[in-house]
């Protein structure tokens, strides 16, 4: 890339730079395929509203952009493009990086060009779209939004309390807040950007809250029935459009601009930028790159980008580059055949990371540069301030400090739950408890067993050293983080934090048990199930329990390591008797 002096340029950089076709969708525009079949007389009632020279001026203006390559256009008229068959929309969509959308390819009807957002928003390739009208276009980027949101309600109210806020206020005042609140879909939105924020609206300056709060005082409400209040209202709205609203997590996160600023849209796969169609001359990618400095892209996301975009143009050399040595290849394939297949997750995956990094140190030095750049870009702020910036984090606030170094602390310690395989570090519950393998990685291969384990244990036993888990608190934990003691895993809805001993008692005893793991140490691809044995006293008796253990996290190596190696230590603290003579020096 160009040494980049402004954030702007990064972020052209990374969503832009790369970019080689446009399909502009649009229902007035004349296309190639018209033009030619009107010409061969087979469409002679082929029409277009667009003036053609302004059609020709866009076309142009995309295949000379500024500061791009010249883009491959296309024109569409979205007239064969039919609601519910998917074959007809996708042919036409998933070959452009950047795409072009009337809001209304039908009069007055954007049925078709949601459909089409929400196909694109179910790709696995990431588009980039702007959505042009010449209607009002803060009424479409609401619209649009609003039906890509999930179509669960995201806050808890009381229903009771709700009714009797609402005989309190009185009718008339309730139509006066519902024509204030939900004339359009700005205040619901708000809300469903923020959903605290109908707890926290004394710090925000949305005149619409501001009525609600000058209304119910005037009602003489009490303060503790507000809260049931404003979200009964919202919930109301939400029931009567929740209808076209999308399924949950269907496009993943979905994040949008504030409400009357710069419009965007972002979810998993899809960007959208909204602008209004012009009789003047208009620079589309001008326009998608305003929004994308609108969205504001982190460091981190931009760098991402970068490498995602840099192997697509350069994944061929880099390929290459990374199967350079034919022998080293052929040495690692023979091992991989040689494993046996119950054992083979492991070696495949330090295979598959050796060509990885290979073919990531290709492209190494171009990452390297647009980090520097940003680096740059920011060295002379404060630090606080454009953490604040860039992220939306006040490390200023202790409490956001501590969910950063949390979930710092997390990424650093865990890795994703792949493979079917028992490892050191794997993190597993067994009935009401936790326990974290600690047993050294060479005595978790199966085959590796000797013949006097296998006589113990079956030839699909794998006894393995488990140390019992003491959930603690954030706090806690992040003020002995370095001591060896802590582990984050990641919790169904917040990261959990435990002991590997008492967290109240640095020096107390660590609880270890020796389990079985049977089936050669497998976890179930679908639910994650260990199977496990161990050794309990019931009834006075000692009798092996069996137990469908579950897999909540996998510790990575150098961590699971360095818990194991102080295991180890204290497993074998062997007490002498001998005693030495005192020398007195003379």
């Amino acid at each position: 890339m160009a040494e980049a002096n402004t954030y702007e340029t990064v972020v052209r950089d990374a969503y832009l730079s790369r970019l080689r076709s446009v399909l502009i969708i649009d229902d007035e525009y004349p296309t190639l395929d018209g033009l030619l079949q009107r010409d061969c007389k087979s469409n002679p009632d082929y029409t277009y509203k667009a003036p053609p020279v302004e059609v020709l001026e866009i076309i142009r203006g995309l295949r000379n952009p500024s500061e791009l390559p010249p883009l491959l256009v296309d024109v569409h008229d979205g007239r064969n493009i039919k609601l519910g068959e998917e074959k007809e929309i996708a042919e036409h969509l998933h070959q452009s990086d950047f795409v072009v959308l009337d809001y209304f390819l039908e009069p007055d009807d954007p049925s078709k060009s949601i459909a089409i957002l929400k196909k694109l928003a179910s790709n696995n390739h990431f588009n980039l779209v702007l959505v042009h009208s010449s209607e009002d276009t803060q009424k479409i980027f609401e619209t649009v939004v609003q039906q890509m949101l999930g179509k669960s309600f995201p806050v808890k109210f009381n229903a009771t309390k709700f009714e009797e806020a609402k005989n309190i206020v009185g009718e008339e005042r309730l139509e006066l807040l519902e024509e204030n609140l939900f004339s359009s879909p700005g205040v619901y939105l708000e809300f469903r950007k923020d959903p605290a924020t109908i707890k926290r609206r004394a710090g925000r300056q949305t005149p619409a809250f501001k009525y609600f709060d000058d209304l119910v005082s005037e009602a003489a409400l009490d303060p503790k029935l507000h809260f049931d209040l404003l979200a009964g209202l919202l919930h109301s709205y939400h029931a009567e459009h929740s209808d076209n609203m999308s399924e949950d997590d269907q496009f993943g996160p979905v994040s949008f601009g504030q409400i009357d600023e710069r419009r965007w849209l972002k979810l998993d796969t899809l960007f959208v930028g909204f602008t209004k169609k012009s009789n003047e001359k208009t620079d589309l990618v001008a326009e998608i790159l305003s929004a994308l400095m609108a969205w504001n892209p982190q460091p981190p996301r931009l760098v991402m980008r970068k490498l995602v975009t840099e192997l697509d143009e350069h994944g061929s050399k880099a390929e290459n580059h990374a199967l350079s040595s034919t022998h080293a290849s052929a040495y690692w394939y023979r091992s991989l055949l040689q494993t046996p297949v119950e054992s083979r997750h492991a070696q495949i995956t330090e295979t598959i990371n050796h060509y990885t990094e290979s073919l990531i140190s290709f492209i190494q030095p171009t990452l390297n540069q647009m980090t520097q750049s940003l680096l740059a870009i920011d060295n002379a702020a404060n630090t606080s301030q454009i953490c604040i910036e860039r992220f939306g984090v006040n490390f200023e606030n202790a409490d956001q400090e501590s969910i950063a170094i949390e979930q710092h602390n997390l990424i650093v310690s865990n890795m994703p739950e792949v493979g079917d395989q028992l490892h050191t570090g794997t993190i597993f519950d067994i009935k009401q408890e936790r326990w974290i393998c600690l047993s050294a990685a060479c005595d978790l291969v199966p085959e590796q067993g000797s013949p006097a384990r296998k006589r113990a244990f079956g030839e699909t036993g794998i006894p393995f050293l488990a140390v019992k888990l003491h959930k603690t608190d954030r706090t806690t934990a992040e003020n002995d983080a370095r001591g060896k003691r802590f582990i984050y895993i990641k919790g169904s809805k917040k990261t959990e934090h435990y002991c590997i001993n008492l967290p109240e008692s640095q020096n107390s005893g660590w609880n270890w048990h020796k389990f079985i793991a049977t089936e050669s140490g497998r976890i179930s691809k679908d639910k994650r199930i260990l199977k496990v044995s161990r050794i309990e006293q019931a009834d006075g008796k000692l009798t092996i329990q069996a137990y469908n253990a579950k897999v909540v996290g996998q510790l990575r190596y150098t961590y699971a390591s360095a818990l194991a190696n102080e295991l180890g230590s204290k497993l074998t603290r062997i007490g002498l008797d001998y005693t030495q003579v005192a020398r007195i020096d003379s």
